[in-house]
């Protein structure tokens, strides 16, 4: 989705227009993150584009959700699951680190995930469709409304598939048995996932566990410090 940027003023340093000459303004508008602890992170989702726009360094093709349609129970399409082979997608740079521009986003370690999970302001908010997700206050002031779709960090849990175009696993939107969906989400770690749960105990809500090599996950980046 586009958003517009509405009553911003952009400064430039000072410069003398030559006549005869044109001249390129790049503007690199950065997706604001929300800070919990000690961690800025996206408010949405990665997916990916393949005919993504292009971009000064070429095309872009991994972007962040912006209004996440998979809290309605939508179909969740294959662009929004990752395997392992987002650690190194190109030029040695991660799925994060790619997104533009390049180099301001990361994978999540695993402490942050820790931290996260430590976070007290959160809550689990299910609507009455038997849909849920996770929703982190953050302590700061954060930017909502036109901008984004709200002011907190929330995490949708969607499940994981096993193969790229298999059954989704995990994962029963508008269901009596909605408290058996789960969330996957990768770490900076191969081996280890942050799992998302319902649960009516703040510290199992968010619990990093061991996961099995090559399943498809959702993908969550973090701000580069």
């Amino acid at each position: 989705m586009i958003r517009g940027v509405y009553n911003t003023s952009f400064s430039f340093p000072a410069f003398t227009p030559e006549a005869g000459k044109s001249y390129l303004v790049s503007i690199k508008i950065i997706e604001s993150a929300i800070r919990i602890g000690t961690t800025y992170w996206a408010r949405g989702n990665i997916y990916r584009d393949a005919d993504g726009p292009g971009s000064i360094t070429g095309i872009s093709e991994y972007f962040f959700r912006f209004d996440n349609p998979l809290f309605e129970g939508l179909v969740v399409p294959y662009t929004d699951y990752f395997t392992d082979d987002i650690y190194d997608v190109d030029r040695g740079k991660n799925i994060c680190e790619l997104v533009y521009p390049e180099d301001t986003w990361d994978l999540p370690t695993v402490a942050q995930f820790e931290e996260l999970a430590a976070h007290t302001n959160k809550e689990i908010y299910r609507d009455l469709n038997n849909n849920w997700d996770v929703e982190f206050t953050s302590d700061d002031a954060v930017q909502g409304w036109p901008f984004y779709r709200d002011e907190l960090l929330e995490f949708v849990p969607v499940g994981y598939r096993s193969i790229f175009e298999g059954p989704i696993l995990q994962f029963f939107p508008s269901s009596a048995s909605y408290a058996s969906t789960k969330g996957y989400w990768r770490t900076k770690t191969p081996t280890m996932f942050a799992v998302i749960n319902y649960t009516t105990v703040p510290s199992l809500i968010v619990t990093p566990a061991p996961g099995l090599s090559g399943i498809y996950t959702s993908v969550r980046c973090v701000r580069k410090n």
